[in-house]
């Protein structure tokens, strides 16, 4: 996603772009209005056989990216992380094209860490980006996350608190494929508070399919205001009525609540790679933007625990509010845009 607005910016002024990916990213680009190139690549694979197989991948990567330069002749590559950005990166180092890395989390991923030599410029979405060393300080610029313009509108947005008899909204996603363990252990989190804490609540929950109906039933059965979706379609909209959010800490998603000005609880990913999903989550903590709820310690009980102060003090959520602000970066499409156009040069 941060890929294709950067591509639709950039289009705006009236570049013309091609996106690489590798056939996982097909599904996100391939309904879209962006040209777009399939390159062969793949993760570094356990045993012999697996090392071997994915060095055949991204050799084979490396020599399309080199075919496609060849006929398109780009002024500028932008790398943004993973494995699918290897072959073209490389590719276009040997062909003395211009490299701006963009690194979405707050640690300098593995990836990124092999390719940061090639690079002109290194953008970064944190400030305090961590793994870093070793790299020259004039490569580095923090530039934000790009967010999609329906989520950058709502950056003006004031937060405020339940008026009257309004209720506390509470915003709950799991990532983009929701997640069975939210599923599992929010609703009964909620069963857990005290009824005058339920009746100040209303619970709005992203789920996996195979969930929804039995976690309606169980709102309905407990006499929880809520609101059981499968997919959030109206994202900004919902940003901009909740008062707290629950969900995990990966880099858009982080970014989405700064911008948006909505205090959080952050539940990271435990098997993120290299743990980024949990330095995102720092990143915000730190500040004094939200809180971390380490997904060994995640169940009803801590859960309801932390939601019952929060409910019982919201006055808290308005300084947090105000600092998440202060994080999030509503200019970072330009910020990064301007980069690439003068690594061009």
């Amino acid at each position: 996603y941060p890929a294709l607005t950067i591509a639709r910016a950039l289009r705006a002024k009236n570049y013309r772009v091609l996106l690489c990916t590798d056939k996982r990213g097909v599904r996100f680009v391939e309904n879209t209005d962006i040209s777009y190139r399939v390159v062969q690549s793949a993760p570094m694979r356990k045993g012999l056989i697996g090392k071997i197989s994915t060095l055949l991948l991204l050799g084979i990567g490396y020599l399309q990216s080199h075919i496609l330069f060849l006929f398109d002749k780009p002024a500028v590559i932008v790398g943004l992380g993973g494995y699918p950005s290897f072959p073209p990166v490389i590719a276009a180092a040997h062909r003395q094209i211009p490299v701006v890395l963009h690194e979405q989390n707050a640690l300098f991923g593995r990836a990124q860490r092999m390719l940061h030599a090639y690079a002109k410029k290194i953008c970064l979405s944190f400030p305090q980006t961590k793994m870093l060393q070793g790299i020259p300080e004039e490569k580095l610029q923090v530039t934000g996350l790009p967010l999609r313009p329906e989520i950058m509108a709502i950056s003006d947005h004031p937060y405020t608190l339940p008026q009257g008899d309004e209720k506390l909204r509470i915003l709950i996603t799991g990532g983009s494929l929701a997640s069975a363990l939210f599923g599992d252990t929010i609703p009964l989190a909620m069963a857990q508070l005290a009824p005058e804490l339920q009746d100040k609540i209303h619970v709005v929950q992203q789920c996996r399919a195979e969930q929804a109906e039995m976690i309606r039933q169980f709102y309905t059965h407990h006499r929880i205001s809520s609101d059981v979706q499968t997919y959030l379609h109206d994202m900004p909209d919902q940003l901009r009525l909740a008062h707290l959010f629950i969900g995990r800490a990966g880099a858009s998603t982080v970014t989405e609540m700064a911008v948006a000005g909505l205090p959080a609880i952050f539940i990271p990913l435990a098997v993120s790679l290299d743990g980024d999903q949990a330095a995102n989550a720092e990143h915000i903590v730190k500040a004094g933007g939200g809180w971390i709820l380490p997904e060994k310690d995640f169940s009803p009980e801590s859960l309801a625990a932390m939601l019952s102060d929060i409910i019982n003090q919201p006055t808290q959520l308005i300084s947090m509010a105000s600092t998440m602000k202060t994080l999030g970066r509503a200019d970072a499409t330009e910020r990064l845009t301007q980069t690439i156009i003068e690594a061009m040069a």
